[in-house]
């Protein structure tokens, strides 16, 4: 074995490396059949620094001398392997030079280097040209011309001394044979930064390159990709034979891999273990809580603090036997009063989670949230382009001012909510891309302000199907309350006072960062005592359905994913009682708050229907009246009769009498053909 200081050709010991110390790897490669093996550049770099340092700064020369050195060893191991391709590549990962996107410069022309981002864009697989076979159309004698750059090389002469072509020739004179020539499969990505490493007011940079042979359809847009490749500049043309003083710098790629988890927040062993300490306070959870937007105050702003702690590690993810698969990420739903501080605590999400991303409602499409279908300039094709929900896959999406997405707008993410993926079938694409997210979303009332006098569907433009999605709903209100307000007069002073900014105990953004990062990759199970307390919950809020129900399975669901994430915090494999008391607190504060009738009483219809079961009771009544009413009238029933009615019969008074036909004519069920008469949609 050549030694790290060794004066033989260091390229030559590229041999001696793949015959030693990536034996058993190349072994693997020839019974998997690949035409790749991708070199761990620090196992490089033990064997030969030389050759190592030479690959980062010379690769244009030094990679395809290694790929034919590989070629070669392959043939010598198993010839009838590599009769079957012409090309064998040499990857490598792990390499020391990485460097943001917006930081390639001229400085990392010709040189190897490795950049992170997402990927936005990926086109189909087409074929690209490496060697071609051209005939002379004089003698018929045939040639093989390897190929670069964007367009098709003939040869420049025929090879045979005889033939009249045996000059200068001419395009014309030679055949191409497409069905003898040597194709690879080529796929055009975009990869752009990371929102969360994009500098505040600054647009995403992005690099645009072609991956060939074995890393085609290798990720998809809204993939986290770790790309290894050589800096190049790309010629730019201003006519047929004027080139640019000015080049662009492209990607000659050499390697691309997804990154799965949540590696963008990478943990040494030192922070780990830093972590795992901190986690052996009884009081961490409470410090994490606090460490989350702690400008914020109030007792409803606490609750929701601890939900949105739990939302940034998550439940767990399960795929049953039968494939059916249930999410672990967890949305939530805040409505409130302007002034409430929901904008501020949905901008400090974004910052403190380990993939977040922020966007607001007002301007947002469909297409813009999951994916769309664009057409490339090179190819004329279409490609798909990944929205935010894609986006930050795996990560935290906090979508502001929600209620002002158009309706079919919002429709879109319904898939993305539960199924948690993103079904595209555009531009003749049909494809599903992965939206593993947890949607943290702020709405306003649609009044402007919460009205107590009607219930909280009405409070609020959101359709119940969007609203059943979420596993908390919070309301933030803006009460006079002379205690509370001057309780948080003087936490804003303090503030601003820089008085108590920083309460003991307290996390830094980015140690909170780092230990959520760490927290959401485990996977606690959940305990037989847990489960019967879950079970004893579920079961008594049950037993008090009584003409309304005040708890579904789809509850059920949201208290399991709650306690796992609490158990994460903690950094426990296994899910308590205290854990599950946790989210059984959190889940019936938020139904007390938005799941109740004017009356008083539990109802979760109001969520799962837009509608408690009075209301859908007193609405049934109003259309027998205006039904019994309207016999015989072709204009409908008298209004003023059908209130008199309603009223007596139902004990309500006016303005619930109003709420009610309110309702009735925005779901089309009743209209006025004239001044003073209603009549039900549909009756002659």
């Amino acid at each position: 074995m050549l030694s790290r200081t060794g004066s033989e050709d260091p390229v030559e010991s590229f041999r001696d490396f793949l015959l030693s110390t990536y034996r058993p790897q190349v072994d693997q490669l020839i019974a998997e059949e690949r035409r790749s093996i991708v070199i761990d550049f620090k196992d490089l770099y033990l064997f030969n620094e030389s050759l190592a340092k030479q690959v980062l700064e010379s690769p244009t020369k030094v990679i395809p001398d290694m790929e034919k050195i590989a070629y070669s060893v392959l043939e010598g191991i198993d010839p009838e392997y590599t009769s079957g391709f012409k090309f064998f590549h040499v990857r490598f990962k792990d390499i020391p030079t990485i460097v943001s996107i917006r930081d390639i410069k001229s400085f990392h022309v010709n040189k190897l280097i490795s950049f992170e981002g997402v990927v936005v864009r990926a086109s189909t697989v087409e074929s690209l040209l490496q060697i071609g076979l051209f005939e002379c159309n004089y003698c018929h004698h045939r040639m093989l011309v390897e190929q670069e750059g964007e367009f098709l090389t003939f040869p420049p002469k025929c090879e045979n001394p005889g033939c009249k072509y045996g000059g200068i020739a001419k395009p014309s004179n030679f055949t191409f044979i497409p069905e003898e020539s040597i194709f690879v499969d080529v796929q055009q990505l975009r990869v752009q930064e990371r929102p969360e490493d994009l500098p505040a007011g600054q647009f995403p940079r992005t690099l645009d390159f072609q991956v060939l042979d074995d890393l085609v359809d290798r990720v998809r847009p809204g993939d986290r990709v770790s790309v290894v490749g050589i800096v190049k500049n790309v010629i730019q043309f201003t006519g047929r034979f004027r080139i640019r003083r000015r080049f662009k710098i492209g990607i000659e790629c050499n390697n691309i891999e997804p990154l799965t988890g949540w590696e963008d927040t990478p943990l040494t062993q030192d922070e780990i273990q830093v972590i795992k300490e901190m986690s052996k306070d009884p009081n961490i959870y409470d410090r994490i809580v606090d460490s989350i937007a702690p400008s914020l105050y109030g007792k409803t702003i606490r609750v929701i603090k601890e939900a949105v702690a739990l939302q940034l590690v998550g439940g767990v993810a399960k795929e049953f036997p039968d494939g059916v698969r249930v999410r672990g990420d967890i949305n939530i739903l805040l409505v409130g009063d302007p002034g409430t501080g929901k904008s501020q605590l949905l901008k400090y999400v974004q910052r403190v989670a380990p993939r977040g991303l922020y966007t607001s409602g007002r301007g947002t499409t469909a297409a813009g949230l999951t994916a769309a279908a664009v057409r490339d300039r090179l190819t004329g094709g279409f490609v798909l382009e990944a929205g935010a929900l894609v986006l930050a896959d795996k990560g935290v999406a906090a979508i502001d001012e929600f209620e002002k997405m158009r309706p079919e707008d919002r429709v879109a993410i319904h898939e993305a909510m539960e199924q948690q993926t993103i079904s595209i079938a555009k531009g003749g694409i049909v494809a599903t891309l992965n939206a593993r997210t947890a949607i943290l979303a702020a709405a306003n009332p649609s009044g402007g302000r919460y009205d107590d006098t009607r219930e909280f569907s009405e409070n609020i433009d959101l359709s119940p199907t969007i609203l059943s999605r979420f596993d908390a709903i919070f309301l933030l209100r803006d009460k006079p309350d002379p205690e509370r307000d001057s309780q948080l007069a003087q936490h804003i002073l303090d503030y601003h006072r820089g008085v108590g900014v920083a309460s003991a105990g307290m996390l830094s953004p980015e140690v909170l960062k780092s230990y959520l990062s760490y927290a959401r990759n485990l996977s606690p199970v959940l305990t037989e005592e847990a489960a019967e307390r879950i079970k004893e919950f579920f079961l008594e809020m049950r037993r008090k359905s009584v003409g309304s129900i005040t708890i579904t399975p789809r509850q059920l669901e949201s208290i399991i994913r709650l306690a796992e994430a609490k158990a994460k915090i903690h950094l426990r494999s296994e899910i308590k009682v205290e854990d599950v008391e946790t989210a059984i607190r959190i889940t019936d504060f938020w139904l007390n708050q938005v799941a109740r009738s004017i009356e008083g009483y539990q109802d979760i219809d109001i969520i799962m229907s837009g509608k408690s079961a009075p209301t859908r009771e007193r609405m049934s009544i109003i259309r027998d009246v205006i039904r019994e009413l309207s016999i015989g009238k072709p204009n409908g029933a008298n209004l003023d009769l059908v209130r008199e009615n309603v009223m007596e019969r139902l004990g309500i008074d006016e303005t619930e009498f109003n709420r009610l036909i309110s309702i009735l004519r925005k779901e089309g069920i009743i209209f006025f053909p004239t001044t003073g008469m209603v009549k039900l949609v549909g009756k002659k």
